[in-house]
């Protein structure tokens, strides 16, 4: 009926050859091309899912796990991690430009959910989020499906992902893109990089304030296709070699013809429903409150942990795309533990000067206030047991593989948990050990004070080979001579390339490593291992 209209209006010459439409007429369009690709829809995104299944066996578990729902408001695909939510005139638009297109769009949505990336949105700021996330899967869908199920936009994928990992120096995961583009946004520019890895919506992991939760709005998804395609992001002199990568700009799109031209895109949408100059171009800040469902990630961190068991049972029947995707399982897979939890092993009990609550008994004290005014019955105890840090070796791998700018941060984070009321003693007997291949500086903390004095005048010593030998022979010596009263333990920041004791020390030993996204580094049956992100750090 819209169409006939324009027809009409066209061959009298009274309109422009497109003419505007009213916001009722865009959606009587969209309804009518809904219903007509509905049926066929579901039936594509089956043999899709399938034809993964017949592929990669290892994803039976993960591939029927959400149940297909179809939406007249969400644009393309997207998922919450319970159901999978896809716009049917856009699965047979994609299904049309190759069936390939389709099978990649719901791995990679897929993909979204083994990685817990939906659930991983706190203190994040979106754009950033979104970006990091979709260059991850799509770097690992290369390698994995890029032969059996290649994509008429892998080409320029790979020629991106060349420069990314040039400018990122190591492994491209989500979490080490985005404080890459978190710390050098104003040098990248995200639009540009956004539509050669685009292929879901990511509206439904926030919490946008639309109608209901993001779990339970699909306008949040189209939001979210319209944040990604609708506004302009800064761009520097910096991020050219990507854009030379890039062609055209635009989102990969199907040949739909007239109909395709007349269908009402996220651009479009954007522009009528708000203002250019009012849109968010940062793509939101990290004050959405995220969508985050914490059974549901351990849901899929269930799904995800077989998934590479059985990767790993089978692994030589797939070859190097599917080694790279157990790397990554691994290591988001691995345990977590909190760097400051594993501090409080080292603390003895130790009587303070201070009041106890948990033993002072209220009811004589209030009572002499009462009745004498000023003068309470009972004076509050004056000392309580407490757990607090007071004998500590910390040894910082001074070798050439290590940065000097982490080492800074991690003695700044050991110091601002230590320096917690709860944590640190009055007077400690602290030895902070430099070391590379041997011994290169010991130097002895009594206070909060003479740490705090440290380290801002530290100054790392060595830059040589790596062996952790030495610090622990001298550790022993220094407890032989009674340097140490009590010696609880020692902490080891290294970035694990070195030879370690083959006896186990009379004390506790924590080796903390900085997570480099899918190592995961192997300490002796007697150690303790902490990995923390450059994040964590902070």
């Amino acid at each position: 009926m819209v169409l006939e209209e324009r027809e009409r209006a066209r061959a009298r010459g009274t309109a422009p050859e497109k003419i505007a439409l009213t916001t009722e007429a865009r959606m009587a369009e969209k309804r009518e091309r809904y219903e007509r690709c509905l049926p066929v829809a579901n039936d594509i995104l089956e043999d899709a899912r399938t034809s993964l299944a017949v592929r990669f066996r290892f994803l039976d578990r993960a591939l029927w796990r959400m149940p297909l729902v179809p939406s007249f408001d969400v644009y393309g695909i997207a998922s919450d991690g319970l159901k999978l939510y896809y716009d049917p005139e856009y699965v047979v638009d994609r299904f049309k430009l190759s069936p390939n297109e389709v099978v990649r769009d719901v791995i990679h949505c897929l993909f979204h959910c083994i990685f817990r990336h939906p659930f991983m949105l706190y203190s994040v700021l979106r754009q950033p989020w979104d970006v990091a996330c979709d260059i991850a899967i799509e770097a690992l869908l290369l390698d994995l499906v890029g032969e059996a199920f290649p994509s008429n936009f892998d080409r320029r994928a790979r020629e991106a992902l060349k420069v990314i990992r040039a400018q990122v120096g190591g492994v491209v995961t989500a979490e080490r893109l985005y404080h890459f583009f978190s710390n050098e946004g104003s040098q990248v520019d995200l639009r540009s990089l956004a539509p050669m890895f685009y292929r879901d919506t990511h509206g439904l992991w926030y919490n946008d304030g639309a109608e209901g939760s993001a779990r339970g709005s699909m306008s949040a998804a189209r939001q979210q296709s319209e944040d990604r395609e609708g506004g302009e992001l800064p761009t520097s002199e910096g991020s050219e070699s990507l854009d030379d990568t890039r062609g055209a700009s635009e989102m990969p799109s199907s040949g739909g013809g007239d109909d395709e031209q007349d269908r009402e895109s996220p651009d479009d949408e954007a522009e009528r429903d708000e203002p250019a100059d009012e849109r968010d171009d940062e793509g939101g800040s990290g004050d959405d409150e995220p969508a985050v469902d914490d059974e549901l990630a351990e849901q899929w961190a269930d799904v995800s942990r077989h998934i590479q068991i059985e990767l790993e049972a089978h692994m030589l029947r797939q070859g190097e795309g599917a080694g790279n995707f157990a790397a990554a399982l691994e290591a988001v897979n691995r345990e977590k533990h909190d760097y400051a939890e594993f501090l409080k092993r080292f603390a003895t009990l130790h009587e303070r000067m201070r009041v106890n609550p948990d033993e002072f008994d209220y009811i004589y004290y209030t009572y002499g206030l009462d009745q004498y005014g000023n003068m309470p019955l009972i004076e509050p105890l004056e000392y309580k047991e407490t757990r607090a840090v007071h004998d500590f070796a910390i040894a910082i791998d001074t070798s050439e593989s290590v940065s000097g700018d982490l080492v800074q941060a991690f003695m700044r984070k050991t110091y601002n948990i230590l320096k917690q009321a709860e944590n640190f003693t009055d007077r400690v007997n602290i030895h902070v050990i430099q070391c590379d291949a041997r011994v290169q500086e010991d130097t002895k903390i009594t206070s909060l004070e003479e740490l705090d004095l440290y380290l801002e005048n530290l100054e790392l010593k060595g830059f040589g080979g790596t062996d952790f030998r030495p610090v622990f022979e001298y550790v022993n010596l220094l407890v032989e001579k009674g340097e140490f009263s009590d010696l609880r333990g020692l902490v080891y920041f290294t970035d694990g390339q070195g030879t370690f004791p083959r006896r186990q020390p009379a004390y506790d030993a924590v080796f903390v490593f900085l997570d480099d996204g899918y190592s995961d580094p192997t300490v002796p049956p007697w150690a303790l291992k902490v990995i923390l992100d450059e994040r964590g750090l902070t």
